[in-house]
């Protein structure tokens, strides 16, 4: 079974943790995270941020070959979350009531199999006609909006 960097990473912690005799409700509270927070993390659900990992680590009593291995682990994670596309959350397209209908139409003839690239090609198609356009970007749970007039 392949584990994902996030999982790879939660695993370590969780076998770094048991190494020292904590459970997790111990580590969590000392180190002044909650407990669903860092169970999260353990099994790869959810990231562990730096400033997390700074908390959990001088509870951890980490070698610095260990203290290197998460850094270089994190810093993985990272890298490969950049390189991710953000979602388009929303497209508004300051379209009329009729040029709605007509986009209405468009993406029925198109079958709309995949509505996300089909109202990013018309975007683009309108930013083109028109130059104006908004888009909400969506990358790690924040909202970006990028205005384009």
């Amino acid at each position: 079974m392949h584990l994902s960097p996030s999982q790879q990473l939660g695993a370590r912690l969780r076998h770094l943790r048991k190494l020292r005799g904590l459970s997790g409700s111990e580590l969590a509270r000392r180190s002044g995270i909650p407990q669903s927070q860092l169970s999260r993390i353990e099994l790869g659900k959810a990231t562990v941020t730096p400033a997390t990992l700074r908390k959990m680590t001088p509870h951890l009593k980490l070698s610095s070959s260990d203290e290197s291995e998460l850094t270089k682990m994190l810093l993985e994670i990272e890298l490969d979350r950049l390189a991710q596309p953000p979602k388009v959350k929303q497209i508004s397209l300051g379209l009329t009531q009729e040029g709605a209908r007509h986009l209405e139409e468009v993406s029925r003839f198109l079958g709309a199999s995949d509505s996300n690239a089909i109202h990013r090609a018309l975007a683009i198609a309108h930013l083109v006609l028109s130059e104006r356009a908004t888009v909400l970007v969506e990358r790690d749970g924040e909202v970006e909006r990028i205005r384009f007039s």
